[in-house]
């Protein structure tokens, strides 16, 4: 029955109630299906919203610049493209933040020479 239970939570998959024989495992199995529903639902909110952002980044007339912990350009927005005059693919590859001074530091990776 665990194996059962287990499949379901994984799967995000309800679980047929009809089958189960004994009344505290149909009641456990309830409260699965809740919890399966409100994950399925949460999912479909995130994945709403994460388009949306997505969208909203893209679209927009700001420059929008994305960094990841290490300080490396990964996401960068036809307005930023515009503004600063160096491509997507040109940007993410060869520029990084500055911490230091929590400013742009146009300069390639690697060497000290201002770009």
């Amino acid at each position: 029955m665990s194996s059962y239970f287990d499949y379901a939570a994984i799967n995000s998959e309800e679980i047929n109630i009809s089958n189960i024989r004994y009344t505290e495992f149909s009641h456990i199995a309830e409260d699965m299906n809740k919890m399966v529903i409100a994950k399925k639902k949460a999912e479909t909110l995130r994945s709403t919203s994460e388009k949306r952002l997505q969208l909203q980044r893209e679209q927009s007339s700001l420059g929008y610049i994305e960094y990841n912990l290490d300080y490396n350009i990964v996401y960068w927005n036809s307005s930023a493209e515009r503004i600063f005059g160096y491509s997507k693919e040109k940007s993410c590859a060869n520029f990084k933040f500055n911490k230091m001074h929590r400013s742009i530091k146009w300069q390639k990776k690697g060497t000290g020479n201002r770009k």
